[in-house]
């Protein structure tokens, strides 16, 4: 363990930019992304431990997450429930969010969520259900979501 964690302090150092503080992982987590490949001295150094570790920091642009029907969502039509794999949009990228109404980190997704990137665009995640569930229950657990704004 404690050499993984000697690794990731150094990865952490070379990749300053990286948004990587494995302080503030568990030994658990510093060592399944070291298992996988993470704080390699490749010459890419392909493997980002955030993703390997199926972290995540996104965005939302705007205070609210309300899912437009047939938009944001799938509702199957013979049961009404949303499906997974589909979701609100958030994005990697905080800037570029002005015009929805800012920036605001996502800090805390309720475990019956999942951020799930989608699409051509491999800054676009969304928020979406892990199992089929109604639009109302859907909208409680976005209402749970909680929301940060991000200062300039």
């Amino acid at each position: 363990m404690k050499i993984a964690r000697f690794y990731a302090n150094e990865w952490a150092k070379e990749h300053p930019k990286a948004s990587f503080d494995p302080g503030q992982y568990s030994d658990e987590q510093i060592l399944e992304a070291f298992n996988k490949g993470a704080f390699s001295k490749t010459k890419d150094d392909p493997f980002d431990p955030l993703r390997l570790l199926g972290i995540v920091t996104v965005f939302r642009g705007g205070p609210t997450l309300v899912p437009r029907p047939g938009v944001d969502v799938k509702i199957d039509k013979t049961t009404g429930l949303v499906q997974p794999g589909r979701g609100v949009s958030v994005n990697t990228d905080a800037s570029g969010l002005e015009r929805f109404g800012g920036a605001y980190k996502v800090e805390s997704v309720p475990p019956e969520l999942e951020v799930i990137q989608r699409g051509g665009n491999p800054k676009h995640f969304e928020i979406a259900p892990r199992q089929p569930m109604t639009p109302e229950r859907y909208q409680e657990l976005l209402n749970q979501v909680k929301l940060t704004p991000v200062k300039k």
